[in-house]
């Protein structure tokens, strides 16, 4: 019997006796957990009273973090707000997490407390330590985490999206794989920008990356050519003259002439992969019958 299943059974034989207390105390004591600090209390604390220590905090004046401010700021919900958590040191209150939903409360002017989760700490030291465990254990949230709870929020391009990738036979994953797809956070952007130009170029992205991952290098260069083409001249990338170029080339030299583009440019995006997929297309092609994007 392994040592796992020794300990089990022990713990099992004292459960039964009804001394559960017993079982905590002793599966606590023969793994040497331990409760690092006190529980924290549950009050609403004024607004002008909430203090960030930029010492070991995120900067707030970045764009990113003004455009998530004025975000929780435009739209409040106290359900997404919850309680912040604060450490009180010295009769001062230090927010540790919730930085940008105080920041958010602020530029309203119309809230004047916040829920919080208040711990006594012993100085600056500790509220540092509590920032980096709570941030370590917490995992962000992906594109598809979202996306998936804007398709049950009902969001119409989320729903769209959804169904553009079950009619590929594939499903929104944070795994790449000839049967998902991963860049729901490109899908997003170009079906913002252009709803229609998406929808049309679908299929041909559908086609190129039969059998392997759909890389997000090759749908955002994809729909950069077929934007650039349909504003300067009508055309499209769905005219059988450039898909069955597309197919033939085929997905694996088209990735390479993406990274080709990356390497020369010494950087990525849209534009730079366009540029590369838009050579793969021209090569050996007569100089009258190239694809030509407009500067």
């Amino acid at each position: 019997m392994s040592k796992e299943d020794t300990v089990e059974r022990e713990r099992q034989a004292v459960i039964r006796t009804g001394k559960t207390d017993r079982a905590v105390d002793w599966k606590i004591e023969r793994y040497a957990w331990k409760i690092v600090d006190e529980r924290g209390v549950t009050i609403d604390l004024e607004v002008k009273d909430l203090m960030v220590d930029l010492s070991y905090q995120r900067p707030s004046d970045s764009k990113q973090a003004e455009r998530k401010i004025l975000l929780i700021a435009s739209e409040w919900s106290w359900f997404a707000c919850g309680a912040l958590r604060v450490g009180e040191y010295r009769g001062k209150y230090h927010v540790v997490d919730g930085k940008h939903r105080v920041l958010g409360a602020r530029r309203r002017g119309d809230i004047e407390t916040l829920p919080c989760v208040v711990f006594q700490v012993s100085g600056i030291p500790q509220e540092a330590d509590a920032f980096i465990r709570s941030n370590t254990m917490r995992r962000g949230m992906t594109s598809v985490d979202k996306h998936r709870a804007k398709v049950v929020r009902g969001d119409e391009e989320s729903k769209l999206i959804e169904r553009l990738i079950e009619d590929a036979g594939r499903k929104p994953s944070t795994n790449s794989s000839s049967l998902t797809v991963r860049c729901i956070g490109m899908m997003e952007r170009w079906i913002a920008a252009d709803r229609d130009l998406f929808i049309r170029i679908w299929p041909i992205i559908v086609r190129i990356c039969e059998g392997y991952p759909m890389h997000e290098r090759i749908v955002g260069g994809i729909c950069y050519i077929e934007n650039q083409m349909h504003n300067h001249s009508g055309e499209s990338l769905s005219n059988p003259r450039w898909s069955q170029r597309l197919k033939k080339i085929g997905y694996k030299d088209l990735l390479e002439a993406c990274g080709r583009a990356a390497a020369y440019h010494a950087r990525g995006g849209d534009k730079v992969f366009a540029d590369g997929i838009v050579k793969a297309i021209n090569h050996s092609l007569q100089e009258s019958r190239k694809l030509i994007l407009p500067e």
